[in-house]
């Protein structure tokens, strides 16, 4: 079983969910999939709020918090093109069979255009990247590199077989610095930023951006 990691506040909204009955849970879940966003108010009319309210007995931010809950849990379903891993979660919160039941009845009816239009939705961008430089430091204030002559690489005519006992701590340790200039999209504002990476962190970014790209390309 893959269970998608969730914080408190999704598992209390799923269970306040699963306290309605079917038919208000199915008219909330046909709004969810009409629109693929985490915000009640562009789901729900004025009016409809209002009556929505009275009917469910429950106040805006709990109907916020519901329709959060699952704009999150189906954008993992999309990214991962993995629906099982959304109903298994949600079986694990405790959610019941019967409601597990009417988002599988939506995801069949909706799941296919909420996808689309997942894919179609445009990115707003307030700032943009503009520039980007890298570079590779060593912390050389400290350092004793190399430790051995680079004449004595080889020893009767065979690599060392130990070759990281050439160098010191500090040069098996490098640093990445990446500098960075955003611009506000309308041109009027820029800021420079620097970041600095050690080894650890390098490898970190790294393996998350494999995994950025992995996702990326199953949405293509």
């Amino acid at each position: 079983m893959s269970l998608i990691k969730i914080n408190q506040n999704i598992v209390d909204a799923i269970l306040l969910f699963n306290k309605l009955d079917s038919a208000k849970a199915e008219a909330i879940l046909i709004k969810i999939f009409s629109s693929p966003t985490s915000k009640y108010s562009e789901l729900f009319t004025e009016k409809e709020l209002n009556k929505l309210l009275a009917l469910l007995k429950i106040n805006e931010e709990q109907l916020n918090n519901i329709v959060r809950a699952f704009s999150f849990l189906l954008m993992h379903a999309v990214a991962e093109r993995n629906i099982k891993d959304v109903e298994q979660t949600l079986a694990h919160i405790g959610l019941s069979q019967g409601h597990i039941a009417l988002f599988q009845k939506q995801w069949v009816t909706y799941g296919n255009e909420y996808t689309i239009k997942i894919r179609e939705r445009p990115v707003a961008i307030q700032q943009e990247l503009k520039e980007f430089t890298w570079s590779i430091s060593l912390p050389l204030e400290s350092s004793k590199l190399p430790l051995k002559n680079a004449t004595h690489l080889r020893e009767d005519s065979f690599p060392i077989d130990h070759n990281e006992e050439l160098y010191s701590i500090d040069a098996k340790n490098p640093q990445l610095i990446l500098n960075m200039l955003l611009q506000q999209e309308d041109g009027s504002n820029s800021e420079k930023f620097a970041v600095r990476l050690e080894k650890a962190q390098i490898q970190n970014l790294f393996e998350n951006l494999e995994k950025i790209q992995d996702q990326l390309d199953l949405l293509l």
